[in-house]
């Protein structure tokens, strides 16, 4: 009996690993597809926001990873209400929850986010103290 539970459990975390590979793959494609919308839309027809290269490569080491990820904390602590009057009275602890997901939505603005994502999370998680 003991052999025939370890096949089964084997055999479901095979296939736990498989359906998260899967489902993994499905977010980061429509995230892309959300990217390229958000071109479509505010770049090409609105003319809304500043022209970005869709297939622009990947970051090669983490000053371009850098580069590229500041814009966003800016815009996001921007839309939080940052560069208000009121949001000059905030503290730390709200800056820390407005910029919570930023590393998480990197592939909403990064035509090849996998370098900006791990470079975010390594730069909180390293870093958090300073960049709030």
């Amino acid at each position: 009996q003991g052999g025939r539970y370890l096949r089964q459990e084997a055999l479901h975390r095979v296939q736990t690993s498989y359906h998260l590979d899967v489902e993994s793959k499905q977010q980061l494609d429509e995230k892309a597809l959300v990217l390229a919308r958000k071109k479509s839309l505010c770049v090409d027809d609105l003319e809304a926001c500043q022209p970005f290269d869709v297939d622009k490569p990947a970051p090669t080491d983490s000053c371009e990873a850098c580069r590229a990820l500041v814009p966003d904390l800016e815009f996001v602590a921007k839309r939080a209400g940052l560069h208000t009057a009121a949001g000059a009275s905030k503290t730390r602890e709200w800056l820390r929850e407005a910029l919570g997901g930023v590393c998480d939505d990197a592939p909403f603005r990064h035509p090849r986010p996998l370098a900006v994502e791990t470079f975010c999370v390594e730069l909180f998680d390293e870093h958090e103290d300073d960049v709030v």
